[in-house]
């Protein structure tokens, strides 16, 4: 947003790159853990319940490999508004969430009977496409023109 007051979208750009390189990265860097050690995980935050283990396992290995989307959307949603870009980042949030995420948990979890892990899985994919809409939105580069 300052780079923008000062009339210069090139580094506004290049500021935004750098955020999301650091933001996407450590989210990257965190679902490798949770692919790969997520006991261990689990049982940092819940060490006397054993019962748990193996399905915050299951969920874990589910959301790590959407980190960079997640990651990407956390940091570029938040880019945007600085910029001015509030109501493209409120629409492309509530249409992820009420034409995608929630209908998504709905049929996977309730219809096609797939509980709790296809609650995730529709959680995760819903999380790929924000990541993906928000780093179009990015790369389109209509937030260079917003006027604030």
């Amino acid at each position: 947003g300052q780079y923008l007051g000062l009339g210069d979208p090139r580094r506004a750009a290049q500021a935004i790159r750098l955020c999301w390189l650091i933001g996407a990265g450590i989210m990257t860097a965190m679902g490798v853990v949770f692919i790969v050690a997520p006991q261990p995980l689990t049982r940092l935050i819940a060490p006397d319940e054993p019962a748990l283990y193996e399905t915050a396992a299951t969920l874990l290995r589910i959301a790590g490999p959407v980190q960079f989307f997640f990651g990407s959307y956390l940091v570029l949603s938040h880019a945007l508004r600085g910029a001015g870009d509030t109501r493209t980042a409120m629409l492309l949030t509530y249409a992820s969430t009420f034409l995608l995420r929630l209908p998504g948990a709905w049929l996977m979890g309730y219809v096609l009977d797939l509980g709790l892990t296809g609650v995730w899985f529709a959680l995760a994919g819903e999380l790929v496409v924000r990541g993906g809409l928000f780093m179009t939105r990015f790369f389109h580069g209509g937030w260079r023109r917003i006027e604030v």
